[in-house]
């Protein structure tokens, strides 16, 4: 399982606005949800999280059914803020994430886990990736909570927060599932939803048509991509993390019609060509890669051109990181990089 959601930020009813005492209800912070900040390749809708001038200490606060995080890597999210907040003084952090569970409550002098929110920069949409490595196993094995507090005393902001993932990132497997996600049993010809089927490796297909047939077919590392940079990450109170290294490398696929007519080839190709256009993003995991359709002359097609397979070729570029995040203190300011798209 490369992911699990945690929250969709679909509904606010999960949550619930304390003042700093963790038990009367807040008048200063509040959680609610709607479609002002949409995210491109996201629900209409986003969560909004508002605070007055007199938040600072007042959180939000859901209860979660033990979820298990044992075999994720990171928590992913993504933010639109009103502001900058890099942790220098002209731009402080706003908000930060807590987990807690039943063992090791939020506010636990052992439960040593929180995160501040980074932006940038203030009117676009921005990933967050969060290590959960270091979470204590008493939390990290069945978390019962998750809190957002705010951590300004100054003026008001309003902040929109999306798609709160759990994550363990499989470079390929997880491009695979993403482009068979983008065309699986979403048509259907003769009443029938059309699947789509990953080619196995070292064998062969039984599958009735119709389908989509994808094949991975190529890999190559990208030099132009390549980047000594580390973005910066976890950012907490103590310090942040540098992100591993990391290796650029371009995924290559090709994707036919399988068919026994004309007429439901052709209707499943147009589909194709609406789900992935010739320059696109493909959600992977909550974050956006590039994908865009390549040419291949037909003797270097798998297979070679056939009358009955009218092959489609793309191209995802994405990065594969090795090793683990390394810890530095003090934090100050944030660097986002990489292929990813608001």
């Amino acid at each position: 399982m490369p992911s699990l959601t945690v929250d969709l930020m679909d509904s606010a009813a999960p949550w619930s606005a304390f003042a700093p005492d963790g038990v009367t209800p807040s008048g200063e912070l509040s959680l609610a949800i709607d479609g002002a900040r949409p995210r491109p390749q996201s629900a209409p809708q986003a969560g909004r999280v508002a605070g007055s001038d007199k938040a600072m200490h007042h959180s939000l606060r859901r209860n979660l059914a033990g979820l298990d995080l044992t075999n994720f890597d990171e928590l992913r999210l993504w933010v639109y803020a009103d502001r900058a907040a890099d942790g220098t003084p002209a731009n402080p952090f706003v908000l930060e994430l807590t987990l807690g569970s039943a063992a090791l409550g939020l506010d636990d002098p052992a439960n040593t886990w929180a995160r501040y929110l980074p932006a940038s920069k203030p009117g676009v949409w921005e990933p967050v990736r969060l290590t959960v490595g270091d979470l204590p196993a008493a939390i990290r094995g069945a978390v019962t909570r998750m809190r957002i507090r705010c951590v300004a005393d100054s003026r008001p902001f309003r902040w929109y927060v999306d798609d709160i993932l759990a994550v363990r990132e499989r470079m390929i497997a997880d491009v695979d599932a993403a482009l068979v996600a983008r065309l699986h049993n979403l048509l259907t010809i003769g009443g029938n939803a059309v699947p789509a089927v990953m080619h196995p490796a070292g064998g062969a297909l039984d599958q009735d048509a119709p389908f989509f047939h994808l094949t991975h077919y190529d890999i190559v590392c990208s030099r132009e991509r390549a980047s000594a940079a580390r973005p910066r990450g976890d950012f907490a109170e103590d310090g942040y993390s540098l992100r591993p290294p990391s290796n650029a490398y371009e995924l290559y696929y090709q994707i036919t019609a399988e068919a026994d007519d004309r007429a439901s080839q052709s209707q499943m190709l147009e589909f194709a060509l609406r789900a992935l256009p010739p320059f696109g993003d493909l959600s992977v995991n909550g974050f956006l890669l590039p994908v865009e359709s390549v040419v291949v002359p037909p003797f270097d097609q798998a297979g070679r051109l056939q009358t009955n397979s009218i092959p489609l070729f793309y191209k995802v570029s994405t990065r594969q990181e090795v090793g683990t995040p390394d810890t530095v203190s003090p934090a100050r300011a944030v660097t986002i990089g990489g292929d990813l798209r608001a």
